[in-house]
């Protein structure tokens, strides 16, 4: 892939969040500490993960999110490794008009927290696992609702 980097989005329509996908190209070979740039963006709560075998790797999170890398990265380019503004930059470039694209999906309405029910009745056809990942409960309260839903009237 030519370029500094490139993204995709990701609408997870149970969860209602938009997820941006940033691919950083030859991000090791880049970067000096590797350790710090992911840790700081994992403390930002963005994932930041090896693509396949390649020596590509890319970054995913919340717009939010997303903008707290940018700033983190710029602060710690200018304290410790100026080379790391490359990271903004992919970011900037792959998102045309950041600002705007941020700014739209902060007006989203995004609940804190749904109940199971309510991913049931927009995916009735989703696993137990996955119910109780997606509404961040435990299995049993997904069961519940589960049944809730089937035999409850739902």
């Amino acid at each position: 892939m030519i370029g500094v980097g490139s993204f995709s989005w990701l609408i997870i329509t149970w969860f209602q969040i938009l997820i941006i996908r940033i691919q950083l190209n030859s991000f090791v070979h880049r970067v000096f500490n590797t350790e710090d740039v992911k840790e700081i963006i994992k403390a930002k709560k963005c994932t930041i993960k090896r693509i396949k075998r390649s020596r590509n790797w890319a970054i995913s999170g919340t717009a939010e999110q997303i903008e707290d890398v940018i700033i983190a990265i710029d602060n710690y380019a200018s304290r410790k490794e100026p080379k790391v503004k490359w990271i903004n930059d992919a970011i900037t470039s792959a998102i045309k008009d950041p600002e705007k694209q941020i700014a739209v999906a902060k007006t989203k309405n995004i609940p804190e927290k749904l109940k199971p029910i309510t991913y049931l009745t927009e995916n009735p056809s989703i696993t137990v696992t996955q119910l109780a990942y997606i509404a961040d409960c435990t299995l049993s309260e997904a069961r519940k609702a589960i049944d809730e839903y089937e035999f409850g009237g739902g």
